[in-house]
């Protein structure tokens, strides 16, 4: 038998191979649906106690902008909306009337603040 690279690294590492097949196999965690992106992170928004000027959906390119007045606004709310992503993701989860702990709650995004603006691309 061939073993792959991971295998012969984790191997190397003293880490039973087996049992980390056995964990990955039983893992009963679903993933959040792509189309729940866009309001968890409405949700996420509206935990921020920082209120933005302007907010623009660009729901074909996956994009929300939103604007401030001044540029520490700006950094304040990304500061607060990073703290609040898993928050907002157990908030809406919930509101779906489902369990969070049985979802992966990990969201792919790229954020972005510049000047008065902060991006989020999900």
């Amino acid at each position: 038998m061939n073993k792959s690279q991971v295998e012969q690294t984790l191997e190397d590492l003293n880490v039973d191979v087996d049992n980390v097949k056995e964990m990955y196999a039983n893992n009963s965690q679903k993933i959040i649906p792509k189309d729940w992106y866009h309001p968890i992170l409405n949700t996420c928004i509206e935990l921020c106690g920082v209120r933005p000027e302007h907010v623009n959906h660009n729901k074909h390119d996956r994009v929300i902008t939103v604007t401030f007045d001044l540029e520490e606004t700006a950094q304040r709310f990304e500061e607060e909306f990073h703290s609040n992503v898993l928050k907002g993701v157990n908030e809406f989860i919930r509101s779906k009337g489902e369990n969070p702990k049985t979802y992966n709650r990990g969201l792919v995004l790229e954020t972005a603040q510049e000047g008065i603006s902060f991006t989020i691309n999900y």
